[in-house]
């Protein structure tokens, strides 16, 4: 007889609403252009030579190389110049590390530290920054940079994402992994100068703090910037799946699928739109906070699988096809 939970079921609905994804303010695609792809459509500008690569999931010219090529922002305000909490996320692949590899800043200053900035250091390191528009010493800078080198494998894929929640709360993922860091530098706010032309969004590239146009050697797929604290199962689809689009998670509207039974106990069948391709779909069941905790692949369309093995509780269970996800709540007694 398995023991009984007291989770709270209208908590589980609200979570379950989340996955449709908060929308980003700044979002590159990457996809054989440098299109902001957010509902702002910020216009973009190519530094230096742009080209293009495979993205990670060989989708040809679907990365961009920013080995000697970058993009910024045409403006220097906007919605992408985000205060806390804010939530960063992309896919790099570098070539060497040799200095530093600059991923994002949301304002570009060679005089001061202002805005955010993350980066790659030369031993691996994953650095996330913000300024207080003073002078680029360690007085102008908050910084979370990972206790250890994360970065190890040259022409490998790696994901970064960083969730600040205020000046002294940085949390670093690398690869759906949690990567511990510590802080240093003794600014106490974050800050803009929207001075001049110059002070606007950079991927790829920056000249922050210094005279040196600094370009991120190797490959980036996909970068989104969100002005709030990503978490729950958004935090989890993005961590555990990457997220083949930043911008939202497609709903299934008419293409609803069936579950029962509902309350279950030992088996669930799910059964598929007739307008699916059963060998794209998969069912994944996460508990209320987030976590994964069964995932099967649909054969057909109609599969049948065991639930024996999960505590009584609520869960969402997830079917995704393709890039289409949907979501219900999942009783197990």
């Amino acid at each position: 007889m398995k023991k009984k939970s007291t989770l709270l079921f209208l908590a589980l609905i609200a979570t379950s609403i989340m996955i449709a994804q908060t929308a980003p303010v700044l979002h590159f695609k990457f996809t054989n252009n440098l299109n902001d792809s957010s509902s702002n459509y910020f216009p973009t500008t190519a530094i230096g030579n742009v080209s293009y690569a495979d993205s990670r999931s060989s989708e040809i010219n679907g990365a961009l190389v920013s080995t000697s090529g970058a993009v910024k922002l045409n403006a220097n305000t906007g919605a992408y110049k985000v205060n806390f909490p804010f939530t960063f996320a992309t896919w790099v692949k570098v070539n060497n590390l040799n200095t530093v590899n600059p991923l994002f800043t949301s304002e570009d200053d060679q005089a001061s530290y202002s805005g955010i900035w993350v980066q790659i250091l030369s031993d691996g390191t994953v650095a996330a920054n913000v300024g207080n528009g003073g002078t680029p010493n360690v007085n102008g800078r908050k910084s979370a940079v990972t206790n250890s080198p994360v970065i190890t494998q040259m022409g490998a894929w790696y994901q970064i994402v960083v969730i600040a929640t205020s000046i002294s709360n940085f949390t670093i993922y690398v690869n759906g992994v949690l990567a511990p860091s510590t802080l240093s530098g003794n600014a106490n706010s974050l800050v803009y100068l929207n001075a001049n032309a110059n002070n606007v969004a950079k991927a790829g590239s920056y000249t922050k703090g210094s005279v040196n146009t600094y370009f991120f050697d190797g490959v980036i797929d996909e970068m989104a910037l969100w002005s709030s604290e990503i978490t729950g199962l958004e935090l989890s689809y993005i961590l555990q799946e990457g997220s083949t689009n930043y911008t939202g998670i497609e709903k299934m509207s008419n293409n609803s699928f069936s579950i029962y039974p509902n309350p279950a106990s030992e088996n669930v069948s799910v059964v598929l739109p007739s307008s699916f391709n059963t060998g794209n779909t998969s069912v994944k069941i996460y508990d209320v906070l987030g976590a994964l905790v069964k995932e099967e692949v649909i054969a057909s369309s109609q599969n049948t699988f065991s639930i024996a093995d999960l505590s009584a509780g609520s869960y969402i269970i997830q079917l995704k096809n393709n890039s289409v996800v949907s979501n219900t709540s999942l009783q197990i007694k």
